[in-house]
């Protein structure tokens, strides 16, 4: 799958079977979705990561939960 950009589209399904690496929708306290990347560590604890270098990474918690895997991603062009 190629790196996402910005308003790409997203289909997802809600399995919990998530894998280091996976591409996942997560959802936030305020009630925002976001895609991140899956990052297992040595320790058996996982980060959400961005393609983008620019936002820093998330630990998944109480606020931030993971609610599905990325099976299809695409955009549009005009």
């Amino acid at each position: 799958m190629l790196p996402l950009e910005d308003g790409d589209y997203v289909a997802f399904i809600r399995n919990g079977d998530y894998q280091n690496k996976d591409i996942v929708v997560a959802h936030n306290e305020w009630g925002e979705f976001m895609v991140k990347r899956l990052r297992s560590r040595p320790d058996g604890s996982q980060l959400l990561t961005s393609d983008n270098p620019k936002y820093g990474p998330i630990e998944p918690n109480e606020h931030y939960r993971i609610i599905g895997k990325v099976i299809k991603a695409w955009r549009e062009l005009l």
